[in-house]
C-alpha cells in the first residue's frame, strides 16, 4: 500500500505521461493543417488535399483522446491535491477557466466546420477555420503554462491572514501571470497547523511571470519537432518499402511528400530547441538552482524544427540557470561549487552507484570543458556554478533529474544530425535511395515525443520537494483527507484506464495510416458553394 503523497504523485505522473502525448499531436499538427489547406485553397493540387484529409482524421482522433485524458488532470487537482487547490486556486481557477472558455470552445467549434465543412462553406470560412482550430489549440497551451510556470517562479501574491489561515493573495496579476518561466516553457509545460491559501493580489504579475514563454517557446517548437518525426518516419517507412524493396505503393507521391515536409520542420526546430534550452537551463539556475544541478513535408518539417529545437533549448537551460539554480545543478550533477565545469554531451554509468547517485566529476562521458559553465552565463567557460551542497533541505532526486536531461539533450543532438543528414542527402537529390537514411528517421518516430516526456520529467521533478516553488511543499499539497488505500486504487484503476485509452489510439491511427489517404477518385473537385467568399479561393 503505498502513501498518498507517493500514490498522487505517480497518479498525475501516469495520467499527464499518457495525456500530452495527445495535445503534443493536435499541436505539432496546427501548423501543418493550416498549410495544407491554404495550399489546397490556392493552387487546387490533389496532393494538398490528400495531405489535409489524411492528417485531418489523426488531428481530429488527437484532439479527442486528449480532451477526455485532459480533464481528468484538472479533476485530479481537486481529488488528491485538495490543499494545494486551495492554495492555489485564486491564481489557478482564472487560467483553467480562461483555457475551457476561450481555447477549448474555439477549438471544438471551429473543429466541426473544419472536418465536415469543406463541401459546406465557402474557401474563406473554410480556410477561417482552419485557422482557428489551430489558434485554439495553441490557446490551450498559453493557460496551462501560464499556471505550470507560476508553480516554478512565483511571483504577484503576499501572504495574508484570513479566516484563521494563512493565505497567499494576488497582489500583481502581470507580474505573476507573466512571470520569465512562462515565456520559456511556452515555445521550446506545508503541512501544518495554518493552511496556506494563494489569493491573487496582482494577477499581471502572476500570470506575466518570466517563466511562462520559455515555457510556451520551447513546447510548441518541441510539439512540432514530435510532429516532424513522426511525418518523416511515417513517410520514410513507406518511400522505403517502394524504393528499396521494391513493394508497389499507392500514393507513393503522398508519402515523398510527407517525408520532405517533416524533414523540413525538423531542421528548422531541432537547432533552435537546443539553444532555447540552454537560455531556460540559465534562468532555472537562477530560480531553481538545485534542479539545475541535481519525404517532402516529413523533411521539411525535420529540417525547420530539429534546428530551431536545439536553438531555443540552449536559451532555455540559460533561462533555468537564472532563475532555478538549483534545479540547474541537478540537471548537471553539480553537488560542489566550482567553475569551468563541463558540459557532457554523451555520460555513461560506470557503476551502480554512479548510476543511482551521480556526480559529474566522477562520471564517464564526452564533455566541453566549460561547457555548463558557458551555457549557464550565456557565454563565459569560467563562471561560477553553485552545487548542490549550498542548499539547505531536502534535494531533488538527482539521478532522474541528470540522466532525464542527459537524454533529452543527446535526443536533442540526434534529431540535428537526422535533420543535417536528410538535407544533405535531398541536395545530392538521393533522399528517396538512401535505406540507412530511411531506417533512422523509422526508427525515430517516436523519440520527439520522448523527448517531451524527458522535459516534463526535469521540470516537475527537478522542482521537487516543492510543488509551488519556495512556497508550498508537495507533501503539504496532498488532500489531508486521503487515505493510501483509496490513492493506490484509483492509481491502478487510472493507469488500466489510460493505457486502454493510449492502446486504442495507437490502433486507430495505426487503421488510418494503413489506409493512406484518400484515392484520386475521391478528391473533391469543383462541388463548392457559390458564395461571394469564393472569389478570393482557388476553385479553378
Amino acid at each position: 500500500m503505498l502513501e498518498p503523497v507517493a500514490a498522487s504523485r505517480l497518479q498525475f505522473a501516469v495520467t499527464t505521461i499518457v495525456h500530452i502525448i495527445f495535445p503534443v499531436m493536435s499541436m505539432g499538427l496546427a501548423p501543418f493543417l493550416i498549410y495544407f489547406t491554404w495550399k489546397d485553397i490556392r493552387t487546387g493540387k490533389p496532393i494538398y488535399e490528400q495531405l489535409r484529409r489524411f492528417w485531418t482524421k489523426i488531428f481530429a482522433i488527437s484532439f479527442v483522446v486528449g480532451t477526455v485524458t485532459g480533464i481528468v488532470l484538472e479533476f485530479e487537482f481537486g481529488t488528491n491535491f485538495a490543499v494545494f487547490s486551495t492554495a492555489a486556486g485564486d491564481l489557478f481557477g482564472g487560467p483553467l477557466a480562461l483555457e475551457g472558455m476561450m481555447a477549448f470552445m474555439l477549438e471544438a467549434t471551429f473543429l466541426g466546420i473544419f472536418v465536415f465543412g469543406r463541401q459546406r462553406v465557402g474557401n474563406v470560412l473554410y480556410m477561417i477555420s482552419a485557422v482557428a482550430v489551430g489558434i485554439g489549440t495553441w490557446l490551450s497551451a498559453v493557460w496551462i503554462l501560464v499556471a505550470n510556470s507560476w508553480m516554478q517562479t512565483p511571483r504577484g501574491y503576499e501572504l495574508v491572514s484570513e479566516n484563521g489561515q494563512q493565505v497567499v493573495t494576488l497582489v500583481d496579476p502581470l507580474a505573476a501571470y507573466l512571470n520569465p518561466r512562462f515565456l520559456w516553457m511556452y515555445v521550446h509545460m506545508q503541512n501544518a497547523a495554518v493552511e496556506s491559501v494563494a489569493t491573487l493580489v496582482d494577477p499581471l504579475a502572476a500570470y506575466l511571470n518570466p517563466r511562462f514563454l520559455w515555457m510556451y517557446v520551447h513546447m510548441q517548437n518541441a510539439a512540432v519537432e514530435s510532429v516532424a518525426l513522426v511525418l518523416a518516419g511515417l513517410g520514410a517507412y513507406f518511400v522505403f518499402r517502394h524504393h528499396i524493396w521494391g513493394y508497389p505503393i499507392e500514393n507513393v507521391e503522398f508519402w515523398e511528400t510527407t517525408l520532405k515536409f517533416g524533414l523540413i520542420a525538423l531542421i528548422i526546430t531541432a537547432p533552435l530547441q537546443v539553444l532555447h534550452g540552454d537560455l531556460y537551463a540559465r534562468h532555472v539556475f537562477e530560480t531553481q538552482p538545485q534542479k539545475f544541478a541535481a519525404l517532402k513535408f516529413g523533411l521539411i518539417a525535420l529540417i525547420i524544427t530539429a534546428p530551431l529545437q536545439v536553438l531555443h533549448g540552449d536559451l532555455y537551460a540559460r533561462h533555468v540557470f537564472e532563475t532555478q539554480p538549483q534545479k540547474f545543478a541537478a540537471m548537471e550533477a553539480i553537488w560542489e561549487t566550482e567553475s569551468y565545469v563541463p558540459e557532457y554531451i554523451i555520460a555513461f554509468p560506470t557503476s551502480m552507484q554512479d548510476l543511482l547517485d551521480p556526480r559529474a566529476k566522477d562520471i564517464f562521458g564526452i564533455g566541453i570543458p566549460g561547457g555548463a559553465s558557458w551555457l549557464a552565463s550565456g557565454g563565459d567557460p569560467q563562471a561560477t556554478i553553485r552545487g548542490l551542497e549550498e542548499f539547505e533541505g531536502p534535494q531533488p532526486p538527482v539521478a532522474l533529474v541528470f540522466w532525464s536531461f542527459r537524454a533529452m539533450v543527446g535526443l536533442g543532438f540526434w534529431f540535428i544530425l537526422l535533420a543535417v543528414w536528410g538535407g544533405y542527402r535531398w541536395i545530392r537529390g538521393q533522399l528517396l535511395e538512401d535505406d540507412l537514411l530511411h531506417l533512422a528517421l523509422m526508427a525515430s518516430t517516436p523519440l520527439g515525443i520522448l523527448a517531451v516526456h524527458l522535459g516534463w520529467v526535469v521540470t516537475e521533478v527537478g522542482r521537487q520537494p516543492w510543488i509551488i516553488q519556495d512556497v508550498m511543499k508537495t507533501s503539504a499539497g496532498v488532500s489531508s483527507d486521503l487515505t493510501g488505500a483509496e490513492a493506490t486504487a484509483t492509481l491502478a484503476g487510472f493507469t488500466v484506464v489510460y493505457l486502454a485509452l493510449l492502446v486504442l489510439y495507437l490502433y486507430v491511427v495505426a487503421r488510418i495510416v494503413r489506409s493512406g489517404p484518400p484515392a484520386p477518385a475521391d478528391l473533391t473537385v469543383t462541388e463548392r458553394p457559390e458564395t461571394p467568399t469564393d472569389e478570393v479561393g482557388a476553385d479553378d
